[in-house]
C-alpha cells in the first residue's frame, strides 16, 4: 500500500517547464516542493517469481547476521571532496546541503563505509 503525497506536492511538469534552461534549484518542481516532506515506507521487495536470482530473506539464512549499524558501519570522513562550479574545487571542508539549492558536491576521495569484516565477506560473495 503506498503512502498519499500532500496535495502541494508537484509530482508532474508541463512541457515548457521541461524546456526550462534555469538552474535546476529554481525550477518549479523544486521551488513548489521546497519545505515538503513525505514520509514514506521502504520500497517493497520485487515478487520472487520469475526473478533470475533468489531473493532470500533473514528467515531463508538464519545462520545470516542481522544487519546492525552499530556494529558493521566504520564511517570515515573522506579526505577532500570536489565541489560543482568553482572548476571543480579540491577542498577538505564538507559542503553543507541547502534545501532550496541542493549539494554542490561533486564526488569524494574514497573513504570508510564498513568495518573491515564485512567488507571481506562483500568480496567474498561478490567475488
Amino acid at each position: 500500500m503506498s503512502t498519499p503525497l500532500p496535495e502541494n506536492v508537484v509530482t508532474n511538469l508541463s512541457p515548457d517547464a521541461v524546456r526550462d534552461t534555469r538552474p535546476h534549484h529554481e525550477h518549479e518542481l523544486y521551488t513548489t516542493n521546497t519545505g515538503s516532506f513525505a514520509a514514506m515506507p521502504p520500497l517493497p521487495l520485487p515478487p520472487s517469481e520469475g526473478m533470475t536470482v533468489k531473493i532470500n530473506s533473514y528467515e531463508d539464512v538464519p545462520e545470516e547476521p542481522r544487519f546492525d549499524p552499530a556494529i558493521h558501519l566504520d564511517l570515515d570522513r573522506p579526505d577532500w571532496v570536489r565541489l560543482l562550479g568553482d572548476d571543480f574545487k579540491k577542498t577538505t571542508d564538507l559542503p553543507q546541503f541547502c534545501p532550496a539549492k541542493g549539494s554542490p558536491l561533486a564526488y569524494t576521495a574514497p573513504f570508510k563505509v564498513f568495518l573491515i569484516d564485512v567488507q571481506m565477506g562483500y568480496l567474498a560473495f561478490f567475488h
